[in-house]
């Protein structure tokens, strides 16, 4: 669940444990294997916070398990990481949650886009 409630409890553990969280900002998953465009969810973990963000491109995936499919495949997932970027200084509202959106979703797609031809 990603109420409100559930936001604000992972903002917080974003700021206070020393731990790596995996998101997938697209909120679902692709029905064609393309990847679809970020969601402002991210950004209202993010803003104004020091967490770094680090940007991954995964490849095979969907392959992997189409959706379509219970049990994965057992193919080959690509994946590469991108450089670390801050939001700190982002504004915690609509406007700041949709650029971190954004700033964050064209790496991501370059990456993907590397981790195809890899």
């Amino acid at each position: 669940n990603c109420g409100p409630h559930a936001l604000a409890d992972l903002r917080r553990k974003l700021q206070e444990e020393k731990a790596i969280f995996i998101i997938f900002p697209e909120g679902g998953r692709s029905r064609t294997g393309s990847m679809m465009p970020f969601k402002h969810g991210l950004g209202m973990l993010i803003a104004e916070t020091n967490v770094p963000v680090v940007p991954c491109g995964l490849a095979g995936t969907f392959e992997a398990l189409p959706p379509h499919r219970t049990l994965p495949r057992p193919v080959a997932i690509k994946l590469v990481i991108g450089d670390a970027l801050q939001f700190a200084s982002t504004a915690n509202d609509r406007t700041g949650w949709s650029q971190i959106a954004a700033q964050v979703e064209s790496p991501v797609r370059d990456l993907v886009a590397q981790s195809r031809t890899a």
